[in-house]
């Protein structure tokens, strides 16, 4: 076991902490944990990784005072583990104002058994964890439950039965765990030697698998489209193939073999729209409306887009699925109307409606000008 440095240990401190980002209602939680580098806030509601944020830490004990600052959020745990690990987010100092970080030093040396005993385990440790970890899974997962009535001993005899073949999948997992481990230069060292040979395109071998983000970050990579195929290993195309999905929603990957430019642009707009709304990316969300899009029912577009902002970052996911997308555009107009399927998911609430979004091209892109929705 490995030694973490100073710097990385953590300390119990009881605090109240708030998060503050512009445009966002404030978040308010508990300090979990903190460190010289960052720390951990207890808190119900999360913003996305990567997110920079204003903190206060207000000490509910003498000897620290309140610190304040600039920070990132690393990454966020949604929801809670067990009383030790809570829902929130993992949080990295940018700027800690005045004296506060030197003061946090000080408290942390003279605060020695507030101290989270931590180690960086080495290979063999992990690899035994691991196993205790499949082993007591598989125990947990087949406790013996008291038999219905009329059940007879057949019952307990299948559930002896069931429990002894999860106990030995338990055994094979952890022998192979052992392998891996004592194996890994021997994989490391074949992987290198394999590395020559390019693997076929993933996406070309599977026309009906949906692309990933890093799929679809290669197929928009500037970069990757001047190269050209020689670049990135893949045979040339005789025909243009579907726009790939940005990360973070699932679409209808057929598309008409028809379909010109102007309706693979106006497809991907829709598909871009729906990402940044599942993703929780509000600015990008925002962004596929066009300037002159009126949300209707009296409310101005400033009250819309502050409530949708609320209602988009609110819950603790989001998930937006697009079915059936079909694509018409009127050249008289100047206009494309898109139709679909869209089944929404959130904590507590789900819906499937068919939505018609028209779309205007607007600043170089084709941006919604009306939405309209009816259930299914």
């Amino acid at each position: 076991m490995n030694e973490i440095p100073f710097e990385s240990q953590r300390y119990r401190l009881d605090a109240a902490v708030r998060l503050l980002r512009e445009g966002y209602p404030a978040i308010e939680g508990s300090l979990h944990d903190i460190s010289l580098k960052g720390l951990f806030v207890a808190c119900a509601t999360t913003y996305p990784a990567g997110t920079r944020v204003r903190f206060q830490v207000d000490p509910k004990e003498p000897g620290l005072g309140a610190l304040e600052g600039t920070m990132q959020i690393e990454w966020r745990r949604q929801l809670a583990a067990g009383r030790s690990r809570p829902a929130g987010m993992g949080c990295a100092f940018l700027e800690i104002r005045g004296d506060g970080r030197q003061r946090l030093r000080e408290w942390n040396e003279s605060h020695a058994d507030r101290r989270i005993p931590r180690s960086v385990p080495d290979r063999s440790t992990l690899t035994t964890e691991l196993a205790r970890y499949k082993v007591s899974a598989a125990m947990r997962d087949t406790e013996p439950s008291l038999p219905e009535s009329g059940s007879g001993v057949a019952d307990g005899t299948r559930g002896g039965r069931g429990r002894r073949l999860a106990l030995a999948l338990a055994v094979v997992g952890l022998l192979a765990t052992i392998l891996l481990a004592f194996f890994q230069p021997w994989r490391t060292d074949t992987t290198q030697r394999s590395a020559a040979t390019p693997p076929p395109d993933a996406t070309q071998a599977e026309p009906n698998r949906v692309a990933t983000g890093d799929d679809a970050a290669v197929a928009e990579s500037p970069a990757a489209a001047a190269a050209g195929p020689e670049a990135t290993g893949s045979a040339p195309q005789t025909a243009p193939g579907p726009d790939p999905d940005p990360a973070g929603a699932t679409v209808d990957r057929d598309q008409p073999p028809g379909d010109d430019d102007e309706r693979r642009a106006v497809r991907l707009a829709v598909r871009r729209w729906a990402a940044a709304w599942s993703s929780q990316d509000v600015d990008g969300y925002l962004a596929s409306y066009a300037e002159r899009f009126d949300p209707g029912g009296g409310s101005s577009r400033e009250a819309w887009e502050t409530q949708r902002r609320e209602r988009i970052t609110s819950p603790s996911f989001v998930r937006v699925t697009v079915e059936q997308l079909e694509v018409s555009i009127d050249p008289e107009s100047a206009t494309a109307v898109a139709t679909f399927v869209q089944e929404y998911e959130a904590p507590g609430y789900a819906d499937r409606v068919r939505k018609t979004l028209t779309l205007r091209e607007d600043r170089g892109a084709w941006r919604i000008v009306e939405e309209n929705s009816r259930p299914l």
